[in-house]
């Protein structure tokens, strides 16, 4: 089966189609492959910030924010 082209109503190609057995040999070659592929899925498709909502304490997301409220309190004594 060689490589097929998608086009769209206008004629832009907007995809293409490998054989099976070429995307196994793309696979076993450039390891990582699919993560480079899935990260440029739609967003609808990714993970969201939401996904990841109460994984963490109240008190750790507490501890966080004064950490970063001293940061910031040391940078600007330190820039001004």
């Amino acid at each position: 089966m060689p490589i097929q082209y998608l086009s769209d109503a206008s004629g832009k190609q907007t995809a293409v189609v490998i054989p099976l057995n070429d995307w196994n040999r793309l696979k076993s070659k450039f390891r990582g492959i699919e993560k480079v592929i899935s990260a440029k899925m739609p967003a609808s498709k990714r993970t969201k910030p939401s996904d990841f909502r109460g994984s963490i304490s109240k008190e750790t997301a507490n501890d966080i924010n004064r950490y970063i409220d001293e940061s910031k309190k040391e940078w600007e004594n330190d820039t001004f």
